[in-house]
């Protein structure tokens, strides 16, 4: 199962940004899926909407989106950032865990 943590903020917030923390916030943030298949359709959900509010904010400088899960490390991320930027303006935790099983050990 792949689980998507909380929704972390970095630096200022105008409308476009605001908007796409609104959305994350309402459909993505806490969410889980059964595979990677679900993951990748979350991926092209987020893409989507990138892409409209860059379409609708066109004078702004346009977001991207960076969005991986590594089950080597068990781990990943969903990046936004402006071109050419240090760090993300908004960033979510990914996380691969194991269904709960009755019975298990601790």
């Amino acid at each position: 199962m792949i689980v998507i943590g909380n929704l972390l903020t970095y630096g200022v917030e105008g409308k476009k940004i605001a908007e796409l923390k609104s959305y994350l916030q309402q459909n993505v943030e806490y969410r889980y899926v059964e595979d990677l298949h679900g993951f990748v359709q979350i991926k092209r959900a987020i893409r989507s909407k990138v892409e409209e509010l860059n379409a609708k904010y066109k004078k702004t400088v346009p977001v991207e989106f960076k969005g991986n899960v590594d089950e080597k490390y068990n781990s990943g991320v969903l990046s936004f950032h402006r071109p050419g930027a240090s760090h993300s303006i908004l960033s979510m935790s990914v996380l691969y865990v194991k269904q709960y099983e009755e019975g298990g050990t601790i």
